[in-house]
């Protein structure tokens, strides 16, 4: 029987480039999909912000031409809102100038209280709310838009994990091509490996023949 000590290398070799690129293809794949996780919850917070910051701007307009202290006695229910998407899930309030008001007028779905009891231009994040406040120079008030922050966050982990799964899918087919193409350049090695095992260099006229 005839050794076939010789067929080992190309094997190992074969094995060897295989594990490796299955290790670089794991870390690859996990550090995109930690970029990738970041930067979507990075531009899924300034989007969310940037539709609060719009909304407002909309509603400012449109509360501009009301009269909010004459209807202050009426329930805090429905109120104009601009056109836009329902699941976005925005609500408002309106309050007076002057800090532990209740609203003047509010939107479906927003608190009895005020979101926060002192106002400041801007973005802010209360209670579990992320506030963005407008002040109403001609009405005396304060309009103050929020999002839930728990809405917001279950929306960046519905698109995170929408990233995760192309990354994922990304990185199989890669592994997939490169462990093919790995077979098809060390074919010529494994050959010359199964050509060095049948060969008997003492035997009469042995060649490998052309390479």
């Amino acid at each position: 029987m005839k050794p076939d000590h010789h067929q080992a290398p190309a094997t190992s070799i074969s094995r060897r480039v295989s594990n490796t690129l299955l290790a670089w293809a794991l870390l690859w794949g996990m550090a995109l999909a930690l970029g990738g996780t970041w930067a979507v919850r990075h531009e899924m917070s300034e989007m969310q912000d940037d539709t609060l910051r719009s909304t407002a701007e909309a509603l400012a307009a449109t509360l501009g031409t009301v009269d909010l202290h004459a209807q202050a006695g009426q329930p805090t229910t429905a109120a104009p809102l601009p056109e836009g998407d329902p699941d976005q899930r925005v609500v408002w309030q309106v309050l007076t100038q002057g800090s532990g008001v209740m609203p003047l007028r509010a939107s479906r779905g927003a608190p009895v209280g005020p979101l926060t009891p002192t106002p400041a231009a801007g973005f802010a994040t209360v209670q579990g709310w992320r506030v963005y406040a407008e002040p109403l120079p001609q009405q005396a008030a304060w309009l103050l838009v929020a999002q839930s922050r728990g809405e917001r966050a279950e929306a960046q982990r519905e698109v995170a994990a929408a990233v995760l799964l192309v990354t994922a899918v990304m990185a199989l087919a890669s592994l997939v091509w490169l462990r093919w193409r790995m077979r098809i350049e060390l074919a010529p090695l494994e050959q010359l490996s199964q050509r060095l095992a049948g060969h008997d260099p003492l035997a009469a006229g042995a060649t490998l023949g052309p390479a």
